[in-house]
Order: C-alpha cells, then structure tokens, then sequence
C-alpha cells in the first residue's frame, strides 16, 4: 500500500515462532525443547580438584588397563606366553574407576536423569524434590562408606591375600571402594548447600550447563538481553522504513 514500507527482507517480525534468538531459548515455543536441561535440570556444584584428581586417576587407569591388554595380546600370539596378571589387574582396575568416577559423574551430570515429573512441578517443588533426593543419596552413600569400609578393615586385619599369582591384599583394592563413596558423598553435601543456598536466596533452581557452573540467573540475564536487541534492531527497521516514506511522499509532492 501507499505510504507504508515494506518490511525488509530477513528482518524478525511480530509473532513469527520461527526465530530462534537468546530470547526465543527459554521464552518461545522453541524454549522448553532447547532449555529444559538448565531449567528443569538438578542444581550442581562446579568442579573442584577432588573431582579432577578422582578424573585424573579414572583416566590414568583405563590407559594402564589398555596397555596390559595389548600387551598380553601381543605376548600370547607372538611368544605363546602369558603374564597371568591381566585378568586380576584389569578387575581392580574396573572397581578403581567404577567408584572413583562417582563424583566426576555427579558435577558433570552425567547419570540419567527423569524429567517429566520435574517438568510439572514449579520452581519451588522442584527445588524440594532435588534436596530430597540428595539427601536420600547421601544416607545411602553413608551406609556404602560404613560397610564398605568395615570389609576393608576386616580384610586388613586377617591378611586376607588373593589366591593368584600376585598375592595381592585384598585391602588395597578394597580402599578404592570406600574413598570413592567419601569422595561422592563430599560432592553431595556441596551440592545441597548449593541447594539450600538457592532455596533461601529465591533464585532460580535451574542446574549450570555441564562444568557445573549455576546457568538459571545467566539464561534470564541473557533473554533479557536478546529481547532488548530485537526489539532495538525492529525500532531501527521501522525508523528507515518511516524516512523512506518521507522520502517518497517529498519527490512525489
């Protein structure tokens, strides 16, 4: 029509779902598909040098574990021989990362979690029902550190020995299983501080994106942000679009 610009091609329009901005994350129909695991997801605390040194040591066994293996394959098809050790090394070894990666897991998020009952409830309910169960995971952490440390020491105190080749005591590898549950249970109790700290403080009970680092106040931070971008980029569309009509209505005049 006469006198009214033409909206500029690519430019966001009024209502349109299909823009996908810092704002549309977490606000649009886009939102809850793409934002669901920072607003729905368990509060967690960063990562500090327990959790890197617990990281390290997985990291460290599964090479060593590969490198018995090759070298046991290797010895077995080129010499016709075998140490006799890889299958009793590579056992402890599995029980070393399986509990030492306990709180690596938990600040990184990495266990499965369940949503679609958390997807229900409001901020506050969903801050309860997280508390909840890391309560309910430290008691059962609890009672793992008590027995598990209990066999160890009964194992340390008869000379308990593995019936193999390395005569290896069964108190060392037994170690691993109860310091890796102390190490989970020190990353549950920091995050239920963090828990507690946001449930008095009122903020967003979103968890942090994968590091641990808290993201509820940022993703707010930066939809704000992104809406009072659009909307600054829409009154300076309209601007040119409003002085090229002028434009237009001089030279016709």
């Amino acid at each position: 029509m006469p006198g009214q610009g033409a909206p500029r091609a690519g430019a966001p329009s009024d209502g349109d779902p299909s823009v996908v901005g810092p704002a549309a994350v977490g606000a649009g129909p886009v939102g809850p598909a793409l934002a669901a695991d920072h607003d729905i997801g368990e509060p967690t605390p960063p990562e500090t040098w327990l959790e890197r040194t617990c990281r390290t040591l997985c990291e460290i066994g599964i090479v060593v574990m590969a490198a018995i293996v090759i070298l046991e394959i290797v010895t077995r098809n080129l010499f016709n021989m075998s140490f006799m050790i890889s299958d009793e090394i590579g056992g402890y070894i599995i029980v070393g990362i399986t509990f030492l990666s306990l709180p690596v897991c938990q600040v990184n998020r990495a266990y499965h979690h369940v949503l679609f009952v958390q997807a229900r409830l409001g901020p506050r309910t969903r801050a309860v029902s997280y508390l909840i169960f890391q309560l309910l995971s430290l008691g059962f952490c609890a009672v793992l550190i008590w027995q598990l440390t209990r066999v160890t020491l009964q194992s340390y105190q008869s000379g308990d020995v593995a019936p193999t080749i390395l005569a290896t005591p069964l108190w060392i590898p037994q170690a691993v299983m109860p310091l890796g549950c102390i190490a989970l249970a020190t990353t549950l109790l920091r995050a239920i501080r963090m828990s507690l700290r946001q449930m008095m403080g009122g903020r967003p009970m979103g968890g942090g994106p994968v590091g641990g680092a808290p993201g509820g106040g940022a993703g707010a931070r930066g939809g704000a942000m992104g809406n009072r971008a659009i909307g600054d980029q829409r009154a300076g569309d309209q601007r040119v679009d409003d002085r090229r009509v002028g434009d237009q209505r001089a030279r016709n005049s």
